[in-house]
């Protein structure tokens, strides 16, 4: 499990290690292969840097999880953004 930690700094930082079952592939479409890697500034105040810390995990592990979706020929779960930018298109193209 990642967790948010500072630095002597006071920069804010967390890792997330990749399963091996994904990593080639989530490396082809994200970039990294063994680790997803969240930083801010120190300046950043604590409760948006929280925030953006568990936005960015659900992210990364639901990138995870459409990776075996996809793999296993299952159906891919969406984050709140990407079904509203979903149905916008499908809006635009109901209505063209």
């Amino acid at each position: 499990m990642a967790s948010l930690t500072q630095d002597s700094n006071g920069n804010y930082k967390a890792r997330k290690r990749l399963p091996r079952d994904v990593r080639v592939e989530y490396g082809r479409l994200y970039g990294p292969r063994l680790e997803a890697k969240f930083s801010r500034k120190a300046d950043t105040k604590p409760h948006v840097a929280r925030r953006e810390f568990h936005e960015w995990l659900s992210d990364v592990e639901s990138k995870i999880a459409n990776i075996r979706a996809q793999r296993n020929g299952e159906g891919q779960s969406l984050t709140r953004q990407q079904a509203r930018g979903l149905a916008g298109e499908w809006y635009d193209w109901f209505i063209a």
